[in-house]
């Protein structure tokens, strides 16, 4: 199951989340990266492109989760929820596998927000991967997780069920 995605008429307005060094790109020949914001975002209050016009067919095509998913409350726009949040798709055994990325902005993601995002995955069957205090989580078909750790590197970390845990003490 997926989230509804239609053809939004959300704008950004004064969210420039995307651009403050929260995602990785190459704009122009220039790197942004965490915490290395686009060389073109305008230092003024409200920020904003200052190549607009003749920004990169990247930045022309990339669109957060809120902005194409009309389910998503007004709250959840990354500049307001302090998360981006976006749409991935990985080719596991010639089939796509859909999944959400969220990743923090500016400060450790809030409880709210968590429990929010955790539940709407869970309530649609989709696969997350999500950063909480500056480590990231993985939640979903097993298989996707295995293939999704290896593929960008880290660790397959499982619980130990509670009956085991009650066997060692």
């Amino acid at each position: 199951m997926t989230l509804d995605r239609i053809e939004m008429k959300r704008e950004c307005g004064d969210c420039t989340a995307c651009c403050q060094g929260h995602l990785n790109a190459n704009i122009h020949g220039i790197q942004m990266f965490k915490g290395r914001p686009c060389h073109f975002l305008g230092e003024c209050e409200g920020g904003g492109c200052t190549i607009y016009d003749q920004r990169p067919t990247l930045c022309q095509e990339y669109q957060c989760l809120w902005k194409i998913t009309p389910t998503l409350p007004e709250w959840m726009k990354p500049n307001k929820s302090d998360v981006i949040m976006a749409f991935g798709e990985d080719e596991i055994d010639g089939e796509l596998v859909g999944y959400i990325t969220m990743r923090e902005c500016n400060n450790p993601v809030r409880s709210d927000i968590l429990n929010y995002v955790l539940r709407l995955s869970m309530e649609h069957g989709m696969n997350i991967e999500y950063e909480c205090n500056g480590s990231w989580f993985h939640l979903g078909d097993e298989k996707w997780i295995k293939h999704h750790v290896e593929k960008n590197g880290g660790e397959i970390v499982s619980n130990v069920p509670v009956a085991e845990l009650a066997q060692t003490s």
